[in-house]
C-alpha cells in the first residue's frame, strides 16, 4: 500500500510547491497593477484651458500680496477669492500664573 502512495505523495507535493509559486505570482501582479494606479492630487492645472492658466497666473502677484495682508486667499478657477481674516495675526496665550511660593516671595 506504501508503495502505491509515495508517487501519488511526491506528485502532491510537487503540485502543492507549483500552487505556492502561481499564488505568489498572482500577488505580485495585483500589486504591481495597484502601483500603476496611482493618482496624483495637486496638479490640476492639466484641466484647465490655456486662457484661465494665463488669468491664473496673472492672479498670483495679487494673491501673494493679500496673503502678506493676513486675508485668507486663494484661486477657484479663474478667479481671486479674499476673505478677510477673522482670526487676529497674534495668537492667543495664556496669562503667565505664578505659584504660591512666588507670590510669597515678591511680598517679603
Amino acid at each position: 500500500m506504501d508503495e502505491k502512495l509515495k508517487p501519488i505523495l511526491e506528485e502532491n507535493q510537487i503540485l502543492k510547491q507549483k500552487v505556492d509559486k502561481l499564488e505568489k505570482k498572482v500577488e505580485l501582479l495585483e500589486r504591481e497593477k495597484k502601483s500603476n494606479n496611482i493618482i496624483i492630487h495637486g496638479l490640476p492645472e492639466e484641466d484647465y484651458s490655456k486662457e484661465t492658466l494665463e488669468i491664473r497666473k496673472s492672479l498670483q502677484p495679487k494673491l501673494i500680496e493679500e496673503r502678506q495682508k493676513g486675508n485668507l486667499v486663494y484661486i477657484k478657477y479663474d478667479k481671486l477669492i479674499v476673505k478677510e481674516n477673522s482670526r487676529p495675526i497674534d495668537k492667543r496665550k495664556r496669562e503667565k500664573s505664578t505659584s504660591p511660593q512666588a507670590e510669597l516671595i515678591q511680598l517679603r
